[in-house]
């Protein structure tokens, strides 16, 4: 979806179960390889380069919903 300044993509997954990417750790790094875990650096690739992330789930339709948002001015704070 065209938004002002930018672009809002939303990406619905069904019969999943829940994962919701706001609330997954941050990976670090920094860390030396043999340090670190498999997985996550895909969230942090994309945390970098979106302005916002927002996920929904329903656990009545086992469907999640994530909705990306980026703009040519950056973050902004939204109001709830």
């Amino acid at each position: 979806m065209a938004v002002e300044g930018g672009v809002e993509v939303t990406l619905v997954d069904s019969d999943v179960e829940r994962f919701d990417p706001t609330r997954a750790p941050d990976v670090d790094v920094h860390a030396p390889i043999e340090e670190r875990r498999p997985g996550g650096l895909g969230l942090h690739l994309i945390r970098r380069m979106v302005d916002s992330i927002e996920y929904q789930y329903s656990d009545a339709t086992r469907q999640g919903r994530i909705t990306f948002r980026k703009t040519a001015a950056g973050p902004t704070a939204r109001a709830e």
